[in-house]
């Protein structure tokens, strides 16, 4: 007996001895990343009932994680949340599988409750939503696989003098081609595709572990590597930069000198892209002091050399960016951190701008890894894309002319007023110039467009002069989308109603004859209001006039107004009724200094008033003129009665009854302020004093 318990523990021992040896040798190829082979032993020791510890089946989850097979990543990730045992880097990737997954019902509920206040948060919240916006963009794009996949692994292209470059797994030569633990796939060498198809390694750009992206400067003569180096010392593997001069042979073959770029540290850094003037250099890194994980960077071309690197604070997140290309001052780049669908999606944003980095949609972009969007033309781009495999393809993109309407509302400038007039609108293609009448239904001005293209829109109404032309790029437009946009013109003439109404009792004036005049450019517009005291009266928007009204029984009446459209729309003209012992002053009647003789400027006025006299021919009036009290009394007098008399003499000259009007000076008894003998009064107080006055004297 006892030596069979003996047996069985030795035989327990050995079991226990075994399975700590393969959690040690499961664990030995996790941390040296060989991520394949891991998760398959992890996994085997998980069904078995042998690894319980979450740690280990922490690992297993990222190990299939990081080897794509999200599937499996997402079974054990959420056991592993339902025990509440996530760290946040776990967490994120347990998001990610439910992302690429598609299981959006179970992040809306996983986030009904959540407190997380960054826009991340927030778009994740209400994810369905979203999603379904960025789907508008699904119409944009064809994608079709790009004929020279090798099925293996092909990635991150590159054109150079109409040959396409790119990282590739295919395993046609020796050595070089090892599998990587990690995933188990090759290594990836660089390879060169002609214009004609055939297919080539890049015998300048082999190394014993992964190379690429590659990035050929023309204009700077040099091309750009992203290689992985493996440091001995601690089992590590870093991507670093290396550049060479683009030199050729005999035979026209190129030739390059690898060296490792100053810019290299203790960290990973690759993904090389320059701007139009080749004066930035772009490329992702997780260096120290970024957002979180690999973020986009750039360094300027200073002296023959490039400056330190400075982080692109306005695409990174706490997530992952890289990948970057440039077509156009735009600034292509694939990000997880951003509002996607899943993985890494490709981003375009255009520098210096003040928008925000803006997701291309379906069609580009999937719920797995998509990135390296590559120019090909305008119209004509390579992606990179692990969709429906475990592996990358590249793929074609074709940019398509999608349509959309264009609904253009015409207002006033003045407070966002709706014209509700007929207006003449038309749609110029700026591409060729073509004009087009935006025709008006029950709906409005609507017209269609199309993708890509610089539309301007003009018009013109009566009365009213166009603001600004409005323009219109549709670039970003997405299928059957409608665009409302408001075009502004400037009111020029409108009708304004004229109401000559009795000051005294409301009742309205029929008849009344007046003008409006420019004083600015001299225009007269004459009016007659009708039988109820009414009339519309054309005039320029937004001018200074003097309008007049003069009607038999009743005093003359000038009033200035500025006339606005969107104001001024109706002017009461209160009239005076003619009564016994009235007074007013006749504005602008000057002489010179001791003269009597009228200037021709004083004439106007009289003008006016012989008018007003001739017309109430049953009234007798007294003109009376008044001067300061500087001078002596008598003279004063005199000097005053001259005055009035000679302006009698003219108005009788022009007519009017001599019978009906006296002249009288008053020199200085009719002071209209304390400006007085010996009292200190400033000119314009003594002004004031200075006039000539009408008095109804009686009224037949």
């Amino acid at each position: 007996m006892k030596t069979l318990l003996i047996f069985i523990f030795t035989i327990i021992s050995f079991v226990s001895y075994s399975q700590q040896m393969k959690l040690k040798y499961a664990n030995e190829l996790y941390e040296t990343f060989a991520y394949m082979e891991a998760s398959q032993v992890y996994e085997e020791m998980y069904h078995k009932g042998k690894l319980q510890d979450n740690n280990s089946i922490i690992n297993m989850a990222e190990s299939f994680y990081l080897t794509r097979n999200y599937e499996k990543a997402y079974e054990y990730y959420r056991t592993i949340y339902e025990n509440e045992s996530l760290t946040e880097k776990h967490f994120n990737y347990y998001l990610d599988c439910l992302l690429r997954l598609d299981k959006i019902d179970y992040i809306e509920l996983l986030f009904k409750d959540s407190n997380k206040k960054d826009d991340y948060g927030v778009y994740i919240k209400n994810i369905k939503k979203h999603r379904e916006e960025l789907s508008k963009k699904s119409f944009r794009y064809k994608l079709n696989e790009w004929p020279y996949n090798s099925q293996k692994g092909d990635f991150s292209s590159h054109v150079y003098k109409g040959d396409v470059f790119i990282s590739s797994n295919r395993n046609d030569i020796g050595y070089t081609h090892k599998e990587y633990a990690w995933d188990q796939l090759n290594f990836a060498n660089i390879y060169k595709v002609d214009s004609s198809g055939n297919i080539k390694i890049f015998d300048q750009a082999i190394s014993k572990y992964h190379d690429g992206p590659i990035y050929f400067n023309e204009a700077l003569g040099k091309v750009y590597l992203t290689r992985t180096e493996y440091n001995k010392n601690n089992n590590d593997k870093k991507v670093k930069l290396y550049e060479s001069l683009i030199k050729t042979d005999e035979k026209n073959n190129i030739v390059l000198d690898w060296q490792p770029m100053e810019i290299n540290g203790d960290y990973n850094i690759g993904h090389v892209s320059f701007n139009t003037d080749n004066t930035k250099m772009y490329f992702s890194s997780d260096m120290p002091g970024g957002k979180g994980g690999t973020d986009i960077y750039y360094s300027d071309y200073k002296n023959n050399k490039w400056s330190s690197p400075v982080n692109m604070e306005e695409v990174n997140t706490s997530g992952d960016e890289m990948f970057p290309t440039f077509h156009d001052d735009v600034l292509y780049f694939s990000s997880n951190g951003l509002y996607g669908f899943g993985g890494l999606d490709v981003y375009k944003y255009e520098i210096d701008s003040e928008t925000k980095p803006e997701n291309l949609g379906l069609g580009v972009n999937s719920s797995m890894d998509d990135f390296s969007f590559t120019h090909l033309d305008k119209n004509k781009f390579l992606l990179t894309s692990d969709r429906n495999t475990g592996y990358d393809k590249i793929y074609l993109v074709e940019k398509q002319k999608v349509d959309g309407l264009l609904h253009i509302i015409p207002k006033k400038s003045f407070k966002d007023i709706v014209i509700n007039e007929d207006v003449e609108l038309w749609l110029i293609n700026r591409k060729n110039n073509d004009s087009t009448i935006i025709s008006k239904d029950k709906e409005g001005y609507i017209i269609s467009i199309e993708s890509d293209n610089d539309y301007i829109v003009s018009g013109r109404i009566k009365n009213y002069e166009l603001s600004a032309p409005l323009y219109l790029n549709t670039d970003r437009i997405t299928n059957n989308e409608k665009i409302e946009k408001d075009i502004y013109f400037d009111q020029m003439k409108y009708d304004i109603l004229v109401k000559t109404i009795s000051k005294e009792t409301g009742e309205p004036l029929a008849f009344v004859e007046g003008e409006f005049t420019d004083p600015g450019t001299g225009q007269k517009t004459k009016y007659k209001t009708d039988s109820e005291g009414k009339i519309y009266v054309n005039i320029d928007n937004n001018t200074t006039y003097k309008v007049s009204a003069t009607k038999k029984g009743f005093l003359d009446l000038d009033e200035l107004i500025h006339s606005n459209g969107d104001v001024l729309l109706e002017l009461d003209m209160k009239m005076i009724k003619i009564k016994e012992n009235q007074k007013f002053e006749i504005e602008n009647i000057l002489y010179d200094l001791d003269k009597w003789d009228l200037r021709d400027s004083s004439k106007i006025e009289l003008d006016k008033l012989a008018a007003f006299l001739i017309k109430n021919d049953n009234i007798k009036v007294e003109l009376s003129s008044h001067t300061d009290s500087r001078g002596s009394d008598r003279y004063n007098q005199t000097l005053s009665q001259r005055r009035a008399q000679s302006c009698v003499s003219y108005l009788i000259d022009k007519g009017v009854n001599e019978n009906h009007i006296i002249a009288k000076g008053y020199g200085e008894s009719q002071l209209v302020n304390k400006c007085s003998n010996g009292v200190k009064c400033s000119e314009q107080e003594h002004q004031a004093n200075r006039r000539t006055e009408i008095k109804i004297l009686n009224v037949n």
